[in-house]
């Protein structure tokens, strides 16, 4: 787009600082050399190094350039490079060229670090029993333990059944007769009679 107006605005500008060179150019020896500055960002050129105007450009992206009044002259400054165009789409694939003839076997690289021990696999399967050995000798008869300490008594067993009565066992001899027992504790007197009736006043 830059591009663009600087192709643009350059031939105008351009123009406009020939033309008003063309008008002192009467007035004037040849091959006067005349000299402006271009300003990229706006398209517009400005003269200087001329009496009453800047010596130099205005800022240093200004482009400066000249020309004499023959119409030729020295070659002016590169431009600024432009911005990168937009990519251009893909062209066709062209077609694919022969095989090439195989390289030399390159040198064999430096043996790598041990890597990490594995997980470890599932168990075989057990293998058959081998024969059985012989008895091997009766060894020495070892020394007889400590008595261990005197363990805790056991639960009391439940009462058996009760038995049957046996029979009745034979009477016994007779005691010898004891000694006389102390005298008992006089009675107590008993109650008085009831008082008889008088013979003699039943009689008269």
């Amino acid at each position: 787009m830059e591009l663009h107006r600087m192709m643009v605005r350059v031939p105008v500008a351009f123009a406009a600082v020939m033309l008003a060179a063309g008008v002192v150019q009467a007035q004037v020896p040849v091959n006067v050399v005349y000299t402006a500055c271009y300003v990229v960002s706006s398209g517009t050129v400005y003269r200087i190094a001329e009496p009453g105007l800047p010596l130099n450009c205005l800022h240093p992206t200004h482009v400066r350039f000249s020309w004499n009044s023959s119409g030729t002259g020295a070659t002016g400054a590169t431009g600024a490079t432009g911005p990168v165009g937009a990519t251009g789409t893909n062209g066709v694939d062209g077609a694919i060229g022969p095989i090439g003839a195989t390289g030399v076997a390159g040198l064999d690289g430096a043996i790598g670090p041990i890597g990490p021990i594995g997980p470890i696999g599932p168990a075989g399967v057990a293998g058959l029993n081998g024969a059985i050995g012989p008895i091997g000798a009766t060894g020495v008869a070892g020394l007889d333990g400590a008595i261990g300490p005197i363990g805790p008594a056991g639960v009391a067993g439940l009462n058996g059944a009760i038995g049957p009565i046996g029979p009745a066992g034979v009477d016994g001899l007779n005691g010898a007769v004891g000694a006389a027992g102390a005298a008992g504790l006089p009675g107590t007197n008993g109650t008085n009679g009831i008082d008889g009736a008088e013979s003699g006043a039943a009689q008269d």
